[in-house]
């Protein structure tokens, strides 16, 4: 077989040369998903990089053999041999590797002239490729054995399987360092303080994480992952594996905060949104302040508790970009519809003037909530009390299930960490964590109230909600107002 050049024209084979997609199209029959060429990119042109991927989208095949053949089929355009190391975590993986890229020079007649002529050499059938045009492919496990080489291209394929690191960092990096080459790293989440959660602390490394399920709903490849699909392995695999394999979010097992199993227990799937207050029930509001148009968002959340202590979600208004305004229109919206007793707000955003404008202009009995470390432990020590009182509407109207979805995901998100001096703390591992703050801001106003069905605290406490917009959050100021007549005393130890 002669080689490809002399067969095509020159200004096609300049388009091959650099066009990745149009190589994987014409020559390897094969149509590549637009994030295999955001990967292609990143490892191309990305000193260092750490990439999160789903399992079964591709990640060995496109970077350990699509990218590392469309670099030596063209290795006379870029004026060099190419020298590639794809690393694995096991020697099976490396050999499956190695295994696919024969099968594709072996029947593919445009690459079939980089084989040798004696097939049988050992620098051809094992784990080193040694082509015609100069260029070697190293298809090795994780070990010492590649200490030795120098590379253009360094992939570490499943990265996030290694329990040892030191290996890599000290001895294994520098194997690009002779040819100023590339390190990518790819994996899906293993394990707290796996390779990719290292490389995430080093100012050297970018970082990528791709889901199986986008930011706005759809599946990241719908021909292969539909929505469908993902529900069904879902369904099947459970959230923890589910979130980790496809979502490429860590919960590791027993450090989970909100299991699966009690998730599962506190959805209800009879129950939605309810777009009005019940009678005889009390609403609490907790509203988390954002205000970037790309980054966290907006949440209000309110619940409702019955005389029996049941605690219900019954409305959640997730926003992002909305300026000072709207925000605080927003939250007298959600006020007017089941005037709830407490709004906790916030604070850390806008401050003082936004709970004074809410009190004084909205009539809004708002209270101001600081995430300090001592109070985000509260707020969520809190949340973990009442959870078993509380019920997450899951009803498929379309309006509840998608809104609670996200909250479920962020409660999931949610494990058990440590400070260093050996203190209990709590970490968020996904993307946000804005639904689960809101949600605890409600639930943190419920919990410095009697909830026993016979005590009548609660019953009396609401009726200051029309003085709340008068005189804030300050139980005291109410009691002793001389604007309005009525008995606001509650005499908690005799309640108790």
């Amino acid at each position: 077989m002669m080689p490809i050049e002399s067969e095509l024209s020159d200004s096609y084979v300049e388009d091959l040369a650099t066009d990745f997609s149009l190589f994987c199209r014409d020559i390897l029959n094969i149509e590549v998903q637009p994030f295999h060429l955001d990967w292609v990119k990143t490892y191309d042109c990305e000193p260092r990089s750490a990439i999160r991927a789903p399992r079964g989208f591709g990640k060995s095949t496109v970077l350990g053999v699509w990218y590392p053949l469309w670099k030596i089929r063209f290795s006379a355009f870029h004026g060099h041999p190419w020298r590639f190391c794809v690393m694995s975590d096991s020697l099976p993986q490396s050999g499956n590797i190695v295994g696919t890229i024969r099968r594709t020079l072996e029947t593919n007649p445009f690459l079939s002239d980089l084989i040798p002529p004696s097939t049988s050499s050992l620098h051809y059938k094992e784990r080193k490729l040694e082509l015609t045009d100069g260029s070697t492919i190293y298809c090795q496990p994780y070990s010492r054995t590649a200490v030795g080489i120098h590379v253009h291209r360094y992939l570490f394929d499943e990265c996030t399987k290694v329990a040892e690191s030191k290996l890599f960092w000290d001895d294994l990096t520098p194997i690009v360092n002779h040819y100023d080459g590339n390190i990518c790293m790819i994996g899906t989440p293993d394990h707290v303080g796996d390779l990719l959660d290292q490389a995430d602390a080093k100012d050297e490394y970018r970082s990528y994480t791709y889901k199986a399920i986008q930011e706005d709903g759809t599946s990241l490849w719908e021909k292969k992952f539909s929505i469908e699909k993902l529900n069904e392995i879902k369904a099947r695999e459970g959230l923890t594996s589910f979130f980790r394999n496809y979502l490429c979010t860590l919960m590791a097992s027993g450090t989970q905060v909100f299991p699966p199993s009690d998730l599962a227990a506190a959805c209800d799937i009879s129950h939605g949104f309810e777009p009005s207050a019940r009678k005889q029930w009390n609403y609490f509001t907790g509203v988390d302040l954002a205000i970037s148009p790309k980054g966290d968002y907006t949440v209000i959340t309110t619940v409702g508790q019955n005389p029996e202590g049941l605690i219900r979600i019954v409305d959640i208004r997730r926003s992002q970009g909305n300026d000072y305004d709207l925000q605080k229109q927003i939250v007298k919206d959600v006020y007017d519809v089941y005037k709830p007793i407490r709004v906790l707000v916030d604070d850390s955003l806008f401050g003082v003037p936004f709970i004074n404008d809410l009190i004084q202009r909205c009539y809004v009995p708002a209270e101001g909530y600081n995430f300090g470390p001592a109070k985000r432990m509260a707020v969520i020590n809190n949340m973990l009390r009442l959870f078993p009182n509380l019920k997450i509407p899951r009803k498929p109207d379309g309006a509840t299930d998608n809104m609670t979805e996200e909250l479920i995901h962020e409660m999931s998100g949610f494990v058990y960490g440590q400070t260093r001096t050996g203190l209990r703390t709590f970490e968020s591992t996904t993307e946000h964590d804005d639904m689960v703050m809101s949600m605890a801001l409600a639930l943190m106003g419920i919990g410095d109230m009697i909830t026993h069905s016979q005590d009548d605290a609660l019953t009396r406490f609401s009726t200051r909600t029309s003085a709340s917009a008068y005189f804030g959050a300050d139980l005291n100021e109410w009691d002793t107002s001389p604007e309005f007549d009525f008995d606001f005393t509650v005499n908690l130890e005799e309640e108790i």
